[in-house]
C-alpha cells in the first residue's frame, strides 16, 4: 500500500526509486508485490470495460506494467524456479481488475514475462475454483490462455513444453465445453483453446486429442448456432492434424 501510495502521489523520481526498490527482493516477492499493489489500486469505477479515450495510464498501472518488462524483473524471473505461488496471486489480481485499455497493457506483459510451463500450471490452479462460482472470471482466465497461446505460436515452443499443457489443459477445457449451464462464450473460447493446442503439438502427439473428439461431437445436436459453428471449426483442425487417426470418427461428422 505504501508503494501504491508513493507512485500515485509524485513524479518520475519516485517511480524510478520504486524500480530500484524493487529490484533489491527475490523474484517471487517482486510478483507477490506486484500483485498487492493492482489489489490496492482502486479504479473508483464498476467492474465493466473502462474506456479512458485520452486519458493517461494511472501511475499505480503503468508502473506494474513498465516493471513487468524492465530487464531486471525479467532478468530475475529467469533465474527463479520459486514463483509459482506468487504468479497465482498476480493472476488472480489480474483477472479480478475491472477491464480496460490500460489492463490490456498489463495484461500483455503478463503474458511474456512467463514460460508456458508456468503459465499453465499456475493459471490452472485458479481455472479449477474459478470454474465452480464465477463465469466471468473464467471467461477472462480463458482469454488469457487464448492470449498466451496466440503469442506462443508466433514464436513457436518446445515438445516438453506444449505436451504437459495439453495434459493440465483439456480435461478442464472439456469439462467446460460439456457444462450445459456455461455460457456459450466460455464454451467457445474453450473449444479455441483446444484448436490452439492442437495446432501446437507435434504430429505424433494424437491420443488426447482422440478422446477430444467424441466429447466435441456430443455438444453439436443441442448447441445454438454460434457454438455449433465453433464445435465444427475445432473438430475440423483437430481431425485434420490427427489425418488417419481420425478416420473412425467420419461417419459421426457427416450427417452433421
Amino acid at each position: 500500500p505504501v508503494t501504491a501510495q508513493l507512485i500515485a502521489r509524485s513524479g518520475p523520481e519516485s517511480v524510478s526509486f520504486c524500480h530500484s526498490l524493487f529490484s533489491r527482493f527475490s523474484a517471487p516477492e517482486q510478483i507477490s508485490g506486484l500483485a498487492d499493489i493492482l489489489h490496492c489500486h482502486d479504479s473508483g469505477q464498476p467492474a465493466k470495460r473502462r474506456k479512458h479515450s485520452s486519458k493517461p495510464m494511472p501511475p499505480v498501472l503503468s508502473f506494474i506494467a513498465l516493471r513487468l518488462d524492465h530487464s531486471s524483473f525479467v532478468s530475475a524471473i529467469r533465474k527463479s524456479a520459486e514463483c509459482s505461488n506468487a504468479f497465482v496471486q498476480l493472476y488472480g489480481a489480474v483477472l479480478s481488475e475491472p477491464e480496460s485499455e490500460w489492463l490490456d497493457a498489463i495484461i500483455k506483459n503478463v503474458i511474456a514475462v512467463a514460460s508456458l510451463p508456468s503459465f499453465v500450471s499456475n493459471l490452472g490452479a485458479l481455472m479449477e475454483p474459478i470454474s465452480k462460482d464465477n463465469e466471468t472470471l473464467r471467461r477472462r482466465a480463458l482469454q488469457l490462455l487464448n492470449d498466451k497461446l496466440e503469442a506462443v505460436c508466433e514464436v513457436g515452443c518446445k515438445v516438453d513444453e506444449i505436451v504437459p499443457a495439453v495434459d493440465v489443459l483439456l480435461p478442464n477445457l472439456l469439462t467446460i465445453i460439456n457444462m450445459d449451464s456455461e455460457p456459450d462464450m466460455n464454451r467457445q473460447l474453450s473449444l479455441l483453446v483446444i484448436d490452439a493446442l492442437c495446432g501446437l503439438c507435434p504430429d505424433d502427439v494424437v491420443a488426447p486429442f482422440i478422446g477430444a473428439i467424441p466429447q466435441v461431437l456430443a455438444i453439436i445436436p443441442s448447441s445454438s448456432t454460434e457454438l455449433r459453428s465453433s464445435a465444427l471449426m475445432t473438430l475440423g483442425s483437430v481431425m485434420s492434424k490427427l489425418g488417419p487417426h481420425s478416420l473412425k470418427f467420419l461417419s459421426s461428422v457427416m450427417p452433421v
